[in-house]
């Protein structure tokens, strides 16, 4: 979702008179680990459970992950996501992603909403991505990025995002994408952090691909991210994944209700706050 620091200090000055202070405590540590100002890290159960490993995800998913994946895929498609972090209702993040093939090329769009009243974060992402040839796309998303903080007024900022999604074979797929290239402020002494991922899709098998992702935020450290997907019969996939930065176990799982409709659960469990479940539904069009 969109993790956002804006005057974190001194919204808690404010905020630790009020009963959301655990939250409060909760919400900083939470955002100290991702260091990810207004990058989106998945938000969807099925990049939740390989470990947000989302770069190289095709179709709808990468409108989550790298636009230049979304040529892939059904020609329309569309998700409907909710993520309980920490199991605080409060930490409730919900989020829609479609794209749709077009002649020209694919088009999406994402909205994502995290927090409650005191504090909140949105977005609203417009994608187009197009193929290159049969192996390489390209895609873009321009970025309308919201902050609330109660007592401190709202923010809104623009920024973009861009990658490239190559298929080098049948077995392998590689993935680059960054978020808000450049310095864009959205409060004293703060900016949206640049965020560099790459990572590739490899498939051994056709019931099993294997994900991987290196994560860069502009001064922090990398977080290396894994995922396996595996299709255990016909309806039925099971997911497992990690991240070392933050240390995170996931797993989940995904069923095919009927033709064009998928039911995805995840979960994602950290040491320290527990666990952060997921739940996403999938329409093919």
């Amino acid at each position: 979702m969109i993790y956002c620091n804006i005057q974190l200090i001194n919204a808690f000055n404010y905020l630790h008179q009020m009963r959301y202070t655990a939250i409060i405590w909760i919400l900083f540590l939470s955002l100290s680990l991702n260091a990810q100002t207004g990058e989106t890290s998945g938000e969807n159960a099925f990049a939740l459970s390989l470990g947000n490993a989302s770069v190289a995800m095709s179709g709808v998913y990468g409108m989550q992950g790298n636009q230049a994946a979304i040529v892939h895929g059904p020609e329309s498609e569309f998700i409907l996501s909710a993520e309980r972090r920490f199991l605080i209702s409060d930490l409730t993040s919900v989020s829609f992603a479609g794209k749709k093939n077009l002649s020209f090329g694919t088009v999406g769009l994402v909205v994502e909403n995290f927090g409650f009243d005191e504090f909140k974060e949105q977005k609203l992402g417009v994608a187009f991505a197009k193929k290159l040839s049969n192996k390489l796309s390209i895609g873009g998303q321009f970025d309308y990025l919201n902050f609330s903080i109660e007592g401190f007024g709202n923010k809104s900022t623009f920024t973009f995002e861009a990658g490239l999604y190559s298929i080098v074979n049948e077995y392998f797929h590689v993935s680059a994408h960054v978020f808000s290239p450049g310095k864009i402020g959205i409060g004293e002494n703060t900016d949206l952090t640049t965020v560099f991922r790459t990572g590739f899709k490899y498939i051994p098998s056709k019931k099993l691909d294997i994900y991987t992702e290196l994560n860069k935020p502009l001064d922090e450290n990398f977080d290396i991210r894994f995922g396996a997907d595996y299709q255990l019969v016909d309806i039925l996939n099971i997911r497992i994944g990690f991240s070392t930065d933050p240390a995170l176990f996931s797993f989940g799982f995904g069923v095919k209700i009927k033709e064009g409709i998928h039911l995805i659960g995840g979960n994602a469990f950290h040491q320290s706050l527990g666990n952060t479940p997921g739940l996403t539904i999938k329409f093919d069009l």
